[in-house]
């Protein structure tokens, strides 16, 4: 299993704006090929966001890429913040 990391800032008050716009992209991931899961991670103070995307293989966490690239161009734009640097870790334990 792979898993896609996110890490980016946004402004504490725009954390909101970031679980909707997050929530808004669930559903697209769920039907690429070989989606295992998601999580979004918020330190409300600070506006630190974390998303880890699950994938059964590398070759599915590298395929989404393509298309995400420009939702996560739009998401920056939205949240007023840099566009987020995207990368790919093997899952070497999973509890």
């Amino acid at each position: 299993m792979f898993a896609r990391v996110i890490i980016t800032r946004v402004m504490p008050d725009n954390v909101e704006r970031a679980i909707r716009v997050s929530r808004e992209q669930i559903g697209d991931a769920r039907i690429q090929r070989g989606f295992k899961g998601f999580y979004l991670l918020i330190d409300r103070d600070t506006g630190k966001v974390m998303t880890i995307s699950l994938w059964e293989s590398a070759d599915d966490a590298r395929a989404v890429e393509a298309g995400a690239a420009q939702v996560r161009q739009e998401a920056a734009s939205n949240l007023n913040t840099a566009i987020p640097a995207v990368d790919v870790y093997e899952v070497a334990i999973r509890a």
